[in-house]
C-alpha cells in the first residue's frame, strides 16, 4: 500500500505483527509519530486507553505539520525571490499543503473510530402488526427500545398494534451490544366518550366554548328566528345528556334575529286619502304621519310623499302623506 502526499515524498508501509510500521526518513513528523506507535493498526482498533487520548494527540501533531509545512514554505518562497514566484507555483504548493494535511486528518479520523470497517450485526425489523401492545413489548426487548403512540381505528382491534416504524423486513445495523433500535408503535385504543351539555337557549360564544372544552368540534350554522334573540343558539344536532365519542363535530345553529324583509314604496302622489292608506297596506307598509297643505290639487288628495316612489324600505314602515287642503287651506 502505496499513500502519496508530494511528488518527493512517498509512504510505503509493511504489515508488521502489532500494527503497520512506516519507513521513510523523509516523512512528515506526524507521520513519523504514526510509524513509532506500536499500538496503532489502520485497519483494526485502538485499546480503550490509547482511543481516550488519540485525537487530542493526532490534532497536536497535525497542528505542528502544518507549520512546518508553512514555514518551509515561506523559506523557499525567500530564496527565490528573484526572480519572483508566480503566483500558479504559490496557489499549487498552498493546495499540496492542505491536500497533505487532509489527508492526514482523515487517517486520524479512521484510526480513531476503527474505519469504515467497523464491526456490525444486522438485524431485520420484525412484524408485530395486529399483535397486542404487550406481546408487541415482549418481543426482543434485549434489542429493540420501544416508542408507543395511541390512535383510534374503529375497524381494528382495540389494544393491537396497528402501524409501526420501521417497517417490517427493513434490516438495521447494530454496531454496540449497548444500543437498541428504536421502533415505533401505533397502538389502537377506543375513543373516549363524553356527555352533551345544555346549549340551546346560550349564546353561540359560551356554548361553543362548553363544547370545545369536553373534546368536541364545533360547527356553526346560521338562520333568521322571529323569537330568539341575535346570536342565540336554537338547535343543537345532539340532545342534551347525550354519551358521544370525543372529536366529534356538533353542529351548533345560530339565530340571527328576526328577518328584515324590504318592500317597493309605491306612488300615492294624486290618490285619495283612503286610496293610498289600501294601497300602502297591500305592500305591507303603514300609514305614517298626515299633513296637510294648501294646493291647487283636489282636496283630499296625496300631493307628496315621505319616500320616493321605487324606493326600498324594510316592510312594516310609516309612510307620512301630505294631503292637500285646497286653495282656500289655511293652518
Amino acid at each position: 500500500m502505496v499513500f502519496k502526499f508530494k511528488r518527493s515524498v512517498r509512504l510505503s508501509a509493511k504489515r508488521k505483527r502489532g500494527g503497520y510500521r512506516f519507513r521513510n526518513s523523509r516523512l512528515p513528523e506526524p507521520f513519523k509519530a504514526l510509524s513509532r506507535d506500536p499500538e496503532i493498526d489502520i485497519f483494526g482498533e485502538f485499546t480503550e486507553e490509547k482511543r481516550k487520548s488519540l485525537l487530542l494527540t493526532r490534532l497536536s501533531l497535525l497542528r505542528e505539520g502544518l507549520s512546518s509545512l508553512f514555514s518551509k514554505l515561506r523559506s523557499a518562497i525567500k530564496r527565490r525571490q528573484k526572480p519572483p514566484v508566480p503566483s500558479a507555483l504559490l496557489v499549487g504548493a498552498v493546495c499540496a499543503s492542505a491536500l497533505s494535511v487532509a489527508l492526514a486528518a482523515a487517517m486520524s479520523v479512521l484510526l480513531l473510530f476503527g474505519g469504515y470497517g467497523g464491526s456490525y450485526s444486522e438485524v431485520e425489523i420484525p412484524d408485530l402488526i395486529t399483535l397486542s401492545e404487550s406481546e408487541a413489548l415482549a418481543t426482543d426487548s434485549d434489542i429493540f427500545e420501544y416508542v408507543i403512540e395511541y390512535r383510534s381505528n374503529p375497524e381494528a382491534k382495540v389494544g393491537s398494534v396497528i402501524a409501526q416504524r420501521p417497517a417490517p423486513s427493513v434490516v438495521r445495523r447494530l454496531y454496540s451490544k449497548d444500543k437498541k433500535i428504536t421502533l415505533t408503535l401505533t397502538v389502537n385504543r377506543e375513543k373516549e366518550q363524553v356527555t352533551i351539555p345544555k346549549t340551546v337557549g346560550l349564546s353561540l360564544r359560551d356554548a361553543s366554548l362548553m363544547l370545545r372544552n369536553e373534546g368536541l368540534q364545533v360547527r356553526v350554522l346560521n338562520e333568521y328566528s322571529s323569537t330568539a334573540p341575535s346570536g342565540t343558539v336554537i338547535y343543537c344536532s345532539r340532545s342534551a345528556g347525550e354519551r358521544v365519542d370525543i372529536d366529534e363535530v356538533i353542529v351548533l345553529t345560530a339565530s340571527l334575529g328576526k328577518e328584515t324583509v324590504y318592500r317597493q314604496v309605491p306612488n300615492l302622489i294624486g290618490l285619495g286619502e283612503s286610496d293610498a292608506a289600501r294601497r300602502l297596506i297591500a305592500n305591507r307598509l303603514l300609514v305614517g304621519k298626515i299633513s296637510y297643505a294648501p294646493s291647487s290639487a283636489p282636496l283630499g288628495t296625496v300631493i307628496a310623499q315621505e319616500q320616493a316612489h321605487g324606493s326600498s324600505v324594510a316592510e312594516g314602515t310609516k309612510i307620512s302623506l301630505t294631503v292637500s287642503g285646497g286653495t282656500t287651506f289655511a293652518d
